[in-house]
């Protein structure tokens, strides 16, 4: 300064704010002049203008990267909420918010730890490919009580950044990963627990800052609301397995928890109706709704929902009903969800137990048959034993016959229906073995020409030169054609003719072995033909001509049948006669 003799200071101004001076100094005296200041105010005039200009630019570009961090962080976020909310798959979800962690935390690797019990163990990372590290990652176990740092991160539920890991005396070093020279790490809690951390290394000392852990804070809530989300997601799952049994417990959880619901309603086979206390439908599953908007008929829907107001109004009773609509029987049970604001609503379930009912109605009719079909040759017997009584003792033979038919005709039908027990019950045993079919009709034909001689009918028959051979229980079988045979001589008028074939014949795409029968008998209406193999079943002709019969031989022939994996089919026209054929697998095919 002792050199400097003369000076020219002028202000740098810009929009009348002093943002500098500019100095220019000399070591000669009176070196400046007016003139000189002159110029040298015009230029720091144009200087303050650059130089605010260049501050502007430069704040200017300050805030540019500045909101573009704010953006991308922005994005990250919603990135990742977003695939938190539609993803419940928690492998994907952590994958892709490391992902987004990775936009806005400049870090080398990344990855997420998640407690278990006393130790940790990382469940997905990134980065780590690069250094060929990862092989023991998802294997490994750490102790929590070793690494003071995740300790403390869990006590204090907050994040932590080692600027640099060398210097810090709480870092446990690692010789695998000796790389890591700064650490930012943030804990996964839910509620107050922490239940894994959110961690990102970097190779550079210093790399991370006190935003980088905000930010990483706010990636780690994003990863608890994952493992959450997944949680629940199991738990609807067992709720849905285990609904029947735990819907009083779990009833007060049906309102708030809406979408576990559906997914229990649309996982069932019966019908879920959820209705108020005056029965007012509010949710139905897609089973009922099919009953109630689709299969029903809109009488039958108007009973079920007349039956759906009665039950919610009797609720507290958990009441039970059978409600019988055409084609369907449903068993139907209610129970009251009680809800915190005092509110109930109904659930009702309907179990299809048309089945059931088929086969109550099966039963009581078949008790009914077999009642009535006693009924008759005992009181005829009791009839017959008064007569032997008080009649003289020459009439004693009349009255023992036609006593002894009322009893084998009685004994016939115990048999026939001990024979249906046992189909039923699946106790009819079946000895199959090859037989040749026309050696197995030709006898039962000749023993039966006695029969057709009595009533005055032809039995003719054609047994095909070449035999086919079945695979079948020659008894079982017998009593087929011995059934088909009487019925055909007793409903064929005398003077008529009963002709029997046998042999072969295709239907559906394969050879089969066949039994025709052919009557002049009186054959069967349009209306009866489709009961003829019901049991008890006996047309109103054969009723009013007497014609004896227990209506249990052709079920029990089409069930033997059935048994050998074949079908009877008929042909039949009023006054023409009948004709039956059996169809049965060839053994040789």
């Amino acid at each position: 300064t002792e050199q400097i003799h003369a000076a020219l200071c002028v202000p740098l101004v810009s929009r009348d704010e002093l943002i500098g001076v500019l100095c220019l100094c000399s070591d000669r005296a009176g070196f400046f002049s007016q003139e000189g200041l002159r110029l040298i105010d015009s230029a720091a005039a144009t200087m303050g203008l650059a130089i605010a200009n260049a501050l502007l630019l430069k704040e200017t570009r300050r805030l540019f990267l500045a909101e573009q961090e704010k953006r991308e962080l922005a994005e990250a976020l919603e990135e990742a909420a977003a695939f938190v909310s539609s993803n419940l798959n928690l492998n994907q979800v952590l994958d892709r918010i490391l992902k987004q962690v990775a936009r806005v935390v400049d870090g080398d690797t990344f990855n997420i730890m998640l407690v278990k019990e006393r130790f940790v163990q990382i469940a997905r990372w990134r980065g780590y490919e690069s250094l060929q590290v990862n092989e023991n990652l998802p294997v490994r176990e750490i102790p929590l009580d070793k690494y003071p740092n995740l300790l403390k991160m869990m006590q204090q539920a907050a994040p932590m950044v080692i600027a640099d890991t060398l210097a810090d005396p709480t870092w446990v070093p690692n010789q695998e990963y000796e790389w890591r020279r700064s650490y930012v790490g943030a804990p996964i809690a839910v509620g107050e627990q922490t239940i894994g951390f959110l961690n990102v290394n970097s190779r550079q000392p210093n790399k991370f800052e006190a935003e980088d852990a905000h930010r990483l804070k706010i990636f780690a809530d994003h990863i608890a609301t994952a493992i959450e989300n997944a949680r629940l997601y199991q738990a609807q799952r067992e709720y849905a397995e285990h609904l029947e049994t735990r819907v009083e417990e779990r009833a007060a959880e049906l309102h708030a928890q809406y979408a576990r619901l559906q997914a229990v309603l649309r996982s069932t086979a019966d019908g879920i109706i959820v209705s108020t206390t005056e029965g007012a439908l509010v949710e139905c599953n897609p089973v009922a709704d099919t009953w109630l908007n689709h299969s029903l008929s809109p009488e039958d829907a108007r009973k079920f929902r007349q039956a759906i107001c009665d039950l919610s109004a009797r609720a507290a009773e958990h009441p039970e009903s059978i409600l019988e609509l055409q084609g369907l029987d449903l068993q139907l049970n209610a129970a009251p969800i009680m809800e915190p604001a005092g509110n109930a609503h109904i659930v009702i379930a309907a179990h299809d137990v048309s089945h059931l009912k088929a086969f109550e109605r099966i039963q009581s009719q078949f008790v009914s048959d077999v009642s009535h079909e006693l009924r008759t040759p005992v009181t005829t017997a009791k009839l017959y034993t008064e007569l032997l009584r008080c009649s003289p003792i020459e009439k004693y033979p009349a009255y023992l016959d036609a006593l002894e038919q009322e009893l084998n005709h009685q004994a016939k039908l115990i048999e026939d229906i001990l024979d249906f027990s046992r189909i039923d019950a699946g106790r009819l045993m079946l000895n199959p073995q090859l037989t040749n079919l026309g050696d197995l009709v030709e006898p039962l034909l000749s023993s039966h020409m006695l029969l057709a001689q009595h009533n005055k009918v032809a039995l003719t028959y054609d047994l095909a030169s070449v035999s086919p051979t079945v695979l079948g229980d020659p008894d079982k079988l017998k009593r087929v054609f011995i059934n088909l045979i009487v019925n055909a001589i007793q409903y064929t008028p005398e003077g008529g003719q009963v002709h029997v074939t046998t042999g072969t014949a295709r239907a559906a795409e394969r050879q089969w072995a066949t039994f025709k029968i052919q009557d002049a008998g009186m054959g069967i209406s349009e209306k009866e033909l489709p009961q003829i193999f019901n049991r008890f079943f006996r047309g109103v002709q054969p009723r009013q001509k007497q014609i004896e019969g227990t209506g249990l031989g052709l079920a029990i022939a089409k069930e033997i049948v059935d048994l050998h994996g074949g079908w009877i089919d008929v042909q039949s026209k009023v006054g023409l006669g009948s004709t039956f054929t059996v169809w049965l697998p060839l053994a040789n095919t």
